[in-house]
């Protein structure tokens, strides 16, 4: 089964610091690193057997991409845009919560053209790229596709135009979400949330709850513990368990050990 992975590619530079900074303070940084992120780099990374679908840009944060993304394992279709490139200042506290400040660039900006052709058995795509107004392209190229969907609405789901995501939500699509964002999309607490989603698409919901563990609904309920594990940066956990979602459902398995297979895969990224 072929998966389609579309989505930012973004430069993280990641800052570790005692404490979030507060209005004009001065915050020393105890450590710094700069890698490749973006939900969607995250997310084919775990796959690799997929190929990522992911606008490159120019500039220092361009040319760093370009430098580190074409030896990733994954296939790779990659657009330049004469755009610089973003990047993603993750503040990281000690234990090991994050705060993201990301600031959009080329990487956010997708053309319908790009996507002539193109063919998959499954498609996953996050709302974070649906926040730019230009990717509506993007929900128009999944009524097109006759592919599974799997659809990761993120942090900012509320800021989201809701005709996309009702667009989006009538393609059926797996949803792969947190509690915060279950709870931000519908109104309701996770529970009911996860309940009131698979009554508007009849697939999956999953739902992860940090160190309670991941829930998923497809009718009824099932629960998997988490592995309990103290982490100093916990960024990039809910990828991990999307793309390892989507990998085991590509592979036609069963929903529990595809929980449970994402809850150790995303304690182990974060060990």
């Amino acid at each position: 089964m072929s998966i389609l992975v579309i989505g930012s590619t973004c430069v993280d530079l990641r800052l570790h610091v005692d404490a979030l900074p507060q209005r004009a303070g001065d915050q020393a940084v105890r450590k710094r690193t700069i890698q490749l992120g973006g939900c969607a780099y995250n997310v084919a990374s775990v796959i690799e057997d997929c190929t990522l679908f992911s606008p490159i840009g120019t500039g220092l944060f361009g040319n760093f991409v370009k430098e580190h993304l074409f030896s990733a394992p994954f296939g790779l279709i990659s657009p330049t845009v004469e755009e610089e490139n973003g990047i993603c200042v993750c503040l990281i506290e000690p234990d090991g919560q994050r705060t993201f400040l990301p600031a959009h660039g080329a990487e956010y900006h997708f053309r319908p053209e790009w996507f002539d052709k193109l063919e998959a058995d499954w498609i996953y795509i996050c709302g974070i790229d649906l926040e730019e107004k230009q990717n509506a392209c993007l929900v128009d190229v999944l009524e097109d596709s006759s592919a599974q969907i799997f659809f990761a609405p993120g942090p900012r789901v509320a800021h989201l135009d809701p005709t996309l995501v009702k667009r989006l939500l009538a393609l059926r699509p797996v949803l792969h979400m947190n509690r915060e964002e279950a709870e931000a999309m519908t109104g309701r607490p996770s529970d009911e949330a996860m309940k009131d989603l698979w009554e508007k698409t009849g697939r999956p919901v999953i739902v992860t709850d940090g160190d309670k563990g991941a829930y998923a609904y497809d009718g009824c309920l099932i629960k998997e513990p988490s592995i309990p594990i103290k982490s100093k940066d916990v960024t990039g956990a809910g990828d991990t368990h999307a793309g390892i979602c989507l990998k085991l459902l590509a592979e036609d398995r069963d929903l529990r050990p595809i929980i449970k297979a994402a809850n150790a895969a995303a304690a182990e990224a974060i060990r």
